[in-house]
């Protein structure tokens, strides 16, 4: 099992069709994405952290190959809330995200939130707006206690779905000790890579 950094992409001019399944990484600024991205892929580094929310200023595509004819491609999307760009910069990058999840074949859009908060009226409007399977990466539960982190994850699941945006299924991860790291990597493997298997020996 190997990652590998592809291309970055700014203008939806650029976006490529590949010979794979396709997960997109979303959420806030701080919410962990690129160290989530590193303790996924068992690849220390191959998304740049920093001290600083919202470095990640375009879709940066990785190529995460599972075994021999086995691989699923990243795209991990800026993050919003804190970046410190200006309002024109944000906009484009808004038109470009919405287009990139609304044209693209994705197998799943991962939305990573810190488990402390709650989901914002703006992020479940996100949600809706597009019609991709999504997994709810809680992130940092080692920040809060294991029963309180459940519960947590129960309260945002259940507030999503009272607010008609569909969730697949939650998962409690912490990128500090690695908790759910392995869960949500299998889960990831088995619906994208077996199922594809699946397909190839039908047809």
């Amino acid at each position: 099992m190997q990652t590998r950094y592809l291309t970055s992409i700014q203008d939806a001019s650029k976006f490529s069709a590949y010979d794979g399944p396709e997960i997109a990484l979303v959420g806030r600024s701080n919410s962990g994405k690129s160290s989530f991205l590193n303790g996924l892929t068992n690849v220390k580094g191959i998304a740049k952290t920093s001290q600083t929310p919202g470095r990640t200023q375009m879709i940066n595509i990785f190529l995460w190959e599972i075994a021999k004819d086995q691989k699923i491609y990243l795209a991990d999307f800026p993050g919003y809330g804190f970046s410190q760009v200006n309002r024109n910069t944000k906009k484009m990058w808004q038109g470009t995200l919405h287009e990139y999840l609304l044209d693209k074949p994705l197998a799943f859009v991962l939305f990573l939130m810190d488990v402390r908060r709650e989901a914002t009226d703006e992020e479940v409007e996100f949600l809706k707006s597009f019609h991709h399977k999504k997994l709810l990466i809680a992130t940092k539960t080692d920040k809060i206690g294991k029963n309180q982190a459940q519960s947590q994850l129960k309260r945002i699941l259940s507030y999503l779905e009272r607010r008609k945006v569909l969730i697949e299924k939650g998962f409690l991860v912490s990128n500090q000790n690695k908790e759910g790291l392995d869960e949500v990597r299998n889960y990831l493997i088995d619906a994208c890579c077996l199922s594809r298997l699946s397909q190839t020996s039908q047809s």
